[in-house]
């Protein structure tokens, strides 16, 4: 939706719409950043475990 609101408001030029399409891809990205960081973090969680379990 970002992408959408930057190309509409340079075509308008409408500095503000492009500016919150802008805002929203940052915020995507960022989501996604966070996302993939959670999964690792569980990733290495787990394995660890693993290792736990199999010297117990």
């Amino acid at each position: 939706m970002g992408k959408a609101k930057q190309k509409v408001g340079r075509a308008t030029g409408d500095n503000e719409l492009r500016a919150e399409g802008t805002e929203d891809r940052v915020k995507g990205k960022a989501r996604q950043a966070a996302g993939k960081a959670e999964q690792n973090v569980r990733g290495e969680a787990e394995e660890l475990k693993g290792k736990i379990r199999k010297h117990t």
